[in-house]
């Protein structure tokens, strides 16, 4: 949900707040404060504050308390705790609804300390009977509750705050396009705040015995049945019960409003706040209908279609997985047919929001949602190495897009490694500009459910060599307007298997990989990949050639060489046929020293606890080990 008014105190914008009076002052505080001259612009700041504070000119006053706290936070090491003393000071002396807010702000301030100096208070023990003004001394309990407080006193004299228009206090607060629709009074800007402090992700910073727990339906239910619930809680301190009780005030003060903006705003609000905190198992189904319900009750209104991107957005979810065009029950990734038009049900649901009012605030967000669920999406995987002379099968994960068209090329496999080190678009663009040996197009099944969903397509049959593979949803293949993707793999007889043993030797089995029969007098060359500073990118260099015995084995002793990174890759050659390893294999020795011969007492004695005196009745057992061996040892004497 989006936040139209907000209180800052550490990050005030003095461009929004600035208004005609004081208006010199204000600029000078501004240009000051530009150029990092914090201590200068705050002694403009407190001069307002002071003229403010005669004058009783409220607005100013809160404006030059807010600006202050954050000027003295550039330079201060205690500022929280002056600005948290100084606040309280003026509390005891101002008048509703200035002590409202600045309530709110003194709480938001003990917050802020707490964010602050999070470590060090969650350290700190639970102190009882110990009255201090110290906060330095303060446990979590202790601030916790000085902040619900203080939230509790903004929220009294409730019906001045509901008769005091927000923008009697325009100095300190935030605008957008039609905000004070959605917080139109004292009241409601204060109550969200408190409902924003309760809402935080912190909420279960204190657990007695008795939780509170958001564990019924009928938290779900209408705006009328949910503001008449009795909610009662053994916890106090649940910021979600106390979450709840502010959205009921807040919703059962808007019930009746001609102008339902604020309505449906706190609504959703509410709806999603609860959808994110129950425990109900059937939570998801419950808040996708009570968004239904809310949706039909103001079908008629602008802010129904905020409450339309929300449903939306619920239905479009987050795909993760593609759905193979394949019997669906047999795939394991099986989803319900009702499920499966999800996604199709939110773009109708988009489309009617714009149509009933095309200038909300919710029809724009639902453009942008239907932008997001016709984006195409293509991506194609490969096998690293297969067979000459028969069809492989490539991967191909898509997501609104009926056809893919495919270009095959044939490139020397050093070149290739030269432009994996490139930007991709540059990569891409070398790639465009060979002659591809292959071209094709594959029609992919869509059935219009604007869901991921994935295929196996076939590429021909093709002789040794080394590969590359472009697939995009344009036949023109252009750079940078459509996807373009691109895969690499070996066509060859040649596999291998690699073990290391423990002193860092690497063995290494050469086999065909149709049949599975070993591979004699295949060479096999390392090549060590260093990074040349001067060049700045890494190169390859040079090291031993193997060739593999009539097993298909040769083995690559390891190297204890500093000067070099022992982390190589192999080269496999015989005949036509060639297989660049994919990883690197690691050359590294490992020292494994003689474990040492510890031997150890273990005492046992006859209680765990003795009585001053009282004889004490024991034994020993002691132990020789070595590495994993532990035997007993026995007829020894030692100290």
């Amino acid at each position: 949900m989006k936040t139209l008014l907000i209180l800052l105190i550490l990050s005030i914008s003095l461009d929004v707040m600035s208004q005609n009076q004081n208006k010199r002052e204000w600029q000078q505080v501004d240009s000051l404060s530009g150029i990092g001259q914090s201590q200068s612009a705050l002694d403009i700041v407190i001069a307002i504050y002071e003229k403010a504070k005669t004058a009783n000119d409220a607005d100013q006053f809160l404006k030059a308390s807010l600006y202050r706290m954050k000027l003295e936070s550039d330079f201060h090491e205690d500022y929280f705790e002056q600005s948290i003393a100084r606040t309280q000071l003026e509390v005891l002396s101002a008048k509703a609804p200035v002590k409202q807010i600045l309530h709110s702000a003194l709480a938001e301030l003990y917050w802020l300390y707490y964010q602050n100096n999070r470590w060090q208070i969650l350290n700190r023990s639970v102190t009882s009977n110990f009255v201090t003004d110290d906060i330095k001394t303060w446990d979590l309990k202790k601030l916790v509750t000085t902040c619900m407080g203080n939230y509790a006193l903004s929220l009294t004299d409730k019906e001045l705050l509901k008769n005091t228009p927000v923008s009697s206090f325009s100095e300190i607060v935030i605008k957008q396009k039609d905000s004070e629709k959605y917080r139109p009074t004292l009241f409601d800007f204060l109550a969200h705040r408190a409902i924003d402090f309760y809402a935080s992700s912190e909420a279960g910073l204190t657990k007695p015995a008795n939780t509170f727990s958001v564990d019924k339906d009928e938290y779900f239910a209408t705006s009328a049945d949910f503001a008449a619930l009795s909610i009662i809680s053994p916890d106090s301190l649940s910021f979600e019960f106390q979450a709840l009780k502010l959205y009921q005030e807040v919703i059962e003060f808007h019930s009746l409003d001609k102008e339902p903006t604020a309505l449906v705003d706190v609504e959703l609000e509410r709806l999603s706040f609860v959808h994110e905190k129950s425990i109900v198992p059937e939570k998801d189904s419950l808040y996708l209908e009570a968004l239904y319900k809310l949706e039909k009750q103001f079908i008629n209104h602008p802010s129904s279609t905020e409450v339309s991107f929300e449903i939306a957005s619920r239905l479009n979810g987050d795909e993760s997985i593609a759905i193979p065009f394949i019997e669906e029950e047999q795939s394991g990734q099986a989803i319900s047919e009702a499920k499966k038009w999800d996604k199709k049900k939110a773009l109708e649901i988009c489309e009617a929001a714009i149509s009933r009012f095309p200038e909300s605030f919710g029809a724009n967000n639902c453009r942008s949602l239907i932008e997001s669920i016709k984006q195409p999406l293509l991506s194609t995987n490969t096998n690293y190495a297969s067979i000459p002379g028969k069809p492989s099968l490539a991967l191909v994960n898509y997501k609104n897009v009926n056809k893919v068209y495919f270009r095959l090329l044939k490139i020397n496999p050093e070149t290739d490694r030269d432009l994996q080190e490139k930007q991709q678009d540059i990569r891409l663009e070398k790639y465009l500009n060979l002659k591809a040996e292959k071209s094709w197009e594959q029609p992919l099944p869509d059935d219009g459910d604007y869901r991921n969903h994935s295929a196996e397509i076939r590429i021909p049959a093709l002789p040794q060599g080394y590969y590359v593979l472009l697939s995009s949803n344009d036949a023109s293949f252009p750079a940078k307007s459509a996807i373009l993707t691109a895969n690499t793999f070996w066509i060859s007889t040649i596999s291998f298997l690699s073990r290391n043993d423990k002193t860092g030797n690497n063995e290494i089995v050469v086999l065909h990989r149709e049949s599975g029969q070993p591979l004699s007098r295949v060479k096999v060359a390392s090549y060590y990949r260093e990074y040349n500073s001067n060049a700045r990118k890494y190169e390859s260099k040079a090291g031993a050639v193997f060739t593999t015995d009539k097993s298909g084995m040769v083995n690559i002793p390891s190297k204890n060489d500093n000067r070099r990174n022992n982390q190589f890759y192999l080269v496999f050659s015989s005949k036509k046929d060639q297989l660049i390893t994919e990883s690197f294999f690691s050359g590294y020795s490992y020292r494994y020293d003689e474990p040492k011969t510890i031997v150890q007492t273990r005492f046992f004695t006859d209680r765990a606890i003795y009585r001053p005196g009282q004889t004490i009745y024991f034994k020993g057992i002691a132990l020789e080990r070595k590495g994993e061996d532990v035997q007993l040892k026995t007829n020894s004497h030692h100290q």
